[in-house]
């Protein structure tokens, strides 16, 4: 029986392609009020901004490529059950060729109706109250970008709980995990399986919880990856 190894991935995986972190120097939040553009309140409030913020954000992730960081996690199917839980909403894993990636904060390609909840795939520019769902016909579609003050998917957050669980060895990678659930994610490995981060810099979880991690790559996330491998 294959190995299962459940790797935790964050905006710091992805910064190698070109795409800024939220909260970096250079990130996507730096013009805009997050209370403006990004949680669910503003949506309700001013859909047409949010989702002009939100075609925004989908146009700068098309033409993006996968780095070495995506393509050695999706070579390591060749030998173990990998699962990839990520907080991206890009689908840098999947162009590498990860086969199971869960997506806890949705997909920058995809659109999701509020009326019906069905999810479609989507890759242009939507204009609020114009698209309507191919299901329903309603027009109160967003993109499937989860907010903040938005729940998560129920199933996704429910299977990434289950496959940490599960898993032999979890990876956390780019990502200081300080945002529930993710933060939580850790935990949830048996206490005699492998943890390990990989990050600029070692993440500070609270005094509690200072073991959750045993072993640690710290620097470069290329780097760190090819040393891991």
């Amino acid at each position: 029986m294959r190995k299962k190894l459940v790797f935790l991935t964050g905006a710091g995986i992805s910064q190698p392609s070109g795409i800024p972190t939220f909260r970096g120097e250079t990130g996507l939040w730096n013009n805009h009020r997050i209370e403006d553009v990004a949680t669910m309140s503003a949506f309700i409030r001013q859909p047409e901004m949010v989702t002009n913020f939100m075609n925004q954000i989908s146009l700068d992730l098309i033409d993006k490529k996968p780095n070495k960081a995506h393509y050695a996690i999706a070579e390591l199917e060749k030998n173990y059950d990998v699962i990839v839980i990520t907080q991206n909403i890009d689908t840098l894993h999947e162009q590498a060729g990860s086969s199971q990636v869960i997506h806890l904060h949705g997909r920058h390609d995809e659109v999701v109706c509020r009326n019906c909840g069905k999810i479609h795939k989507n890759n242009k520019p939507i204009i609020y109250g114009e698209y309507a769902c191919p299901a329903c016909n309603s027009t109160d579609v967003k993109h499937n970008i989860i907010l903040f003050q938005e729940q998560l998917n129920e199933t996704d957050f429910n299977l990434s709980y289950n496959e940490v669980y599960d898993s032999d060895l979890f990876i956390q990678v780019g990502t200081s995990a300080l945002v529930s659930p993710a933060c939580d994610l850790v935990k949830h490995a048996k206490p005699e399986r492998k943890r390990v981060e990989m990050n600029l810099n070692r993440s500070r979880p609270k005094a509690k919880d200072r073991f959750v991690f045993r072993h640690y790559y710290m620097g470069d996330i290329i780097d760190t990856i090819d040393q891991f491998v």
